[in-house]
């Protein structure tokens, strides 16, 4: 065989297609990452490589038209891109072309659409009385597993309104370092004073902990295995608030247009109280 001829077999053999075989004849769209992912909580995400990913596992209010330029929103869950009405200190509507000075609050409201649900999970699962399956009471034990999705029980629910007020709130949480928390402190109706009310009960918490451990107590220890959970169904934020299932309203303390645009952010998705506890 001339030698030429076996270079050319040898280096059609050895090719450098990382990817699976079963998958070289789909559609499907490789993408490289320089760094690895550090979060992939909603409200802790702030890199592109992480924006990426997020956006293909949570829906939020509104997204990006992928076509047009300049850029501009379009609805995802919600019905339509919100609108903010503007109030002066009395209360009286203003319109919307109304001169940042004169505007006390900024209202939007937001409404979406019935009918989307969530992928099948064993947080949502439920036993015959409607208790969830797999929040152990004391006694309980989960079967031997090495990831949720191996537990036998799966369940689902409709999305709702309460869901988006909820991550909301996560994003005041002091027990999550959010890297938009003084931002959104500045604008959102009590938002500054609802993150204050959760450190004081955190603290709460922490110190009944230390007083029940006596001397050994290690605060990073405990809470590697034993979590802060705190219920933020039980707190109220003044600033957002769920009008039924459908719908939800954010008011501003200030005029700014530009919260819309954050509504398209990994930020504002939805987060189920079940898979957050």
């Amino acid at each position: 065989m001339p030698v030429w001829l076996l270079v050319v077999a040898l280096a059609t053999a050895c090719t450098n297609n990382p990817y699976r075989p079963e998958e070289a004849a789909k559609n499907v769209l490789y993408e490289t990452f320089r760094e690895d992912l550090k979060h992939l909580d909603p409200a802790l995400a702030y890199v592109s490589n992480e924006l990426d990913v997020l956006s293909q596992i949570y829906e939020t209010l509104v997204q990006y038209h992928f076509l047009k330029r300049p850029y501009s929103l379009v609805p995802l869950t919600a019905t339509a891109v919100p609108q903010a009405q503007l109030y002066d200190a009395q209360g009286r509507l203003l319109p919307p072309t109304a001169p940042a000075r004169e505007v006390a609050k900024a209202v939007y409201t937001i409404t979406i659409t019935p009918g989307i649900r969530y992928q099948d999970h064993p947080s949502f699962a439920r036993t015959a009385d409607g208790r969830s399956r797999w929040f152990l009471q004391p006694g309980e034990h989960f079967p031997p597993i090495s990831h949720p999705n191996e537990l036998p029980q799966h369940g689902s629910r409709e999305l709702t309104a309460h869901d988006y007020v909820y991550q909301i709130k996560r994003l005041a949480s002091p027990l999550l370092a959010c890297p938009i928390f003084s931002l959104l402190s500045n604008y959102i109706e009590g938002f500054q004073e609802f993150h204050q009310r959760l450190s004081q009960e955190v603290t709460r918490l922490r110190q009944e902990r230390r007083r029940a451990a006596g001397a050994l107590y290690n605060q990073e220890a405990d809470e590697r295995t034993n979590p802060i959970y705190l219920d933020l169904r039980q707190y109220e934020l003044p600033g957002v608030r769920a009008l039924d299932d459908y719908t939800l309203r954010i008011s501003l303390s200030r005029k700014y247009p530009q919260f819309v645009y954050w509504l398209a952010m990994p930020f504002f998705a939805p987060m189920a109280w079940e898979a957050d506890r």
